[in-house]
């Protein structure tokens, strides 16, 4: 099940917890908490479950609760051998519960045997990938960022392409979990901000006006590395303006430990860093830490909007988040923009910039540096060589 962070979010987990008990019997069940937020359950197995039954239980946990867009999902392992590991079992019920975490709607998934060779699949990832970063099978791919006003380029992001020798390109949500819960993440994000500081460079020489290019910080990387030195040292061995140079922290990723992240994102500002927060609308920021944080831009996805069957009511959502940035004096940008429609709305709600398909896929340093050359701004952001 998945919980919540800080004082907030340990009431919750209190809550669940009282809740689980309540609801598990003396004999041969029990129930535990394996991690943050996540809680196992040894219960009685039901041949037939239903959403409603599920739905019905994660209301049940919620009610009088005082924040009510929290999501609880469940994942199931039926134990059909007893000779399987206790965390084994656990480890297949988790492996359940991540077929449905960011499937809107859907509460409750069955360990299968299609799981079972996707965990085979993430082995493999798992054995290869140390490999591939030595030999630099990773790629920096690029997504341009375009202004709704008059379609100029104003920028870019930074993406990880994996280019396997024998399977090709393999795709970020294939790989990217697997190296967060095994924090790999963080090799692979240091390599990612490396090579894009040392492209711009390259470009800068070669005399390319340049738009600012944004690389992702997981979350993972706030414990991992002590950012508010490794940033300023990458952009010193470079020679790189921080103007040129952003950075994207998820929103979920404040909610871990919001006063440690927001004191090293401070910090990263301080040194003249911009900061977009990415993903806007996933977590649940109350508005007295929004007006805290120390951000220079919001990032939100059209996908929550264009997968959700309520599309009105999320159009409402997606119309108060461009009003928030507007109340909070930061620019918006709207990831995910496939279609000229969806343009012309986001356009109209009040969106500021946009990526996505519409105008870009995410491509290749040789494919982007020809389309940056064509499509930024005469008097966008450039820096001269001084080599």
């Amino acid at each position: 099940m998945n919980g919540g962070a800080g004082e907030l979010g340990d009431r919750l987990l209190c809550t669940i917890a009282k809740h689980l008990k309540d609801h598990v019997g003396t004999v041969n069940e029990a129930v535990g908490r394996i991690e943050s937020n996540t809680f196992v359950a040894l219960k009685q197995h039901v041949p037939d479950y239903s959403e409603a039954y599920f739905r019905k239980d994660g209301a049940d946990v919620l009610e009088g609760f005082p924040v009510k867009n929290i999501s609880i999902k469940y994942g199931i392992y039926e134990i059909t051998d007893k000779s399987v590991a206790v965390s084994d079992m656990c480890d297949r019920a988790i492996l359940a519960l991540r077929q449905i975490k960011h499937k809107y709607g859907a509460t409750f998934w069955v360990y299968d045997d299609r799981i079972r060779l996707q965990m085979l699949e993430e082995e493999k990832i798992v054995q290869e990938m140390e490999v591939a970063l030595k030999e630099k099978q990773f790629k920096v791919f690029f997504q341009p960022k375009h202004d709704v006003k008059d379609n100029a380029m104003i920028g870019a992001e930074a993406l990880v392409r994996w280019r396997h020798p024998v399977k090709g390109l393999i795709p970020p949500g294939v790989f990217i979990p697997v190296f967060e819960r095994n924090g790999f993440i963080t090799k692979l994000d240091t390599y990612v901000w490396e090579n894009t500081a040392m492209l711009m460079r390259q470009w800068l020489d070669e005399g390319h006006t340049l738009v600012p290019i944004s690389v992702n910080i997981s979350r993972m990387d706030f414990g991992a590395l002590p950012l508010e030195e490794y940033f300023p040292k990458l952009m010193a061995k470079y020679n790189l303006s921080t103007e040129l140079y952003h950075l994207e922290v998820t929103e979920t990723a404040y909610m871990d430990d919001p006063e440690e992240m927001v004191k090293t994102v401070v910090i990263l500002r301080q040194h003249g860093f911009k900061i977009e927060m990415d993903d806007f609308g996933t977590g649940y920021s109350s508005l007295n830490l929004l007006s805290d944080l120390p951000i220079d831009a919001l990032k939100v996805g059209m996908n929550f909007v264009r997968e959700n069957k309520s599309y009105d009511s999320n159009k409402g959502i997606l119309s108060f988040i461009l009003n928030l940035s507007k109340w909070l004096g930061v620019p918006t940008i709207v990831e995910g923009v496939e279609t000229k429609a969806e343009l012309r709305l986001v356009a109209t709600m009040g969106c500021d910039f946009v990526q996505g398909y519409y105008f870009a896929k995410p491509m290749p340093e040789e494919e982007f540096i020809v389309y940056l050359d064509k499509h930024v701004r005469l008097n966008g952001v450039a820096q001269p060589s001084d080599k």
